[in-house]
């Protein structure tokens, strides 16, 4: 049996591949993602969505100098409290959960 995370995880990048590979849906816009672990712990939860939202090995609030991708929107986990911590970092960013 397949884990029901790793069912989330196949079915995001199916979704994501799918959008990509067809012209009449975002043309000439890709999408993309990143999945980080977050051990089911708030500490590791804000750590991964800082790190997303900050330059990449350095934790500098609203400071990105590195690549520059365009993070428009973030999902938060399974669990609710996972996704309310999310929230309350990327609602400081201003960025869609």
């Amino acid at each position: 049996s397949v884990p029901k995370n790793y069912q989330h995880i196949l079915a995001l990048a199916f979704a994501v591949k799918e959008i990509n590979e067809n012209p009449n849906i975002l043309s000439n816009i890709s999408l993309g993602f990143r999945i980080l672990n977050s051990y089911y712990t708030a500490r590791m939860t804000y750590k991964a969505t800082l790190s997303l939202l900050s330059t990449e090995h350095r934790f500098v609030p609203n400071f990105k100098c590195d690549k520059q991708n365009n993070l428009i929107a973030l999902i938060g986990g399974c669990i609710s409290e996972i996704s309310a911590n999310v929230a309350i970092v990327s609602a400081t960013h201003k960025t869609p959960q």
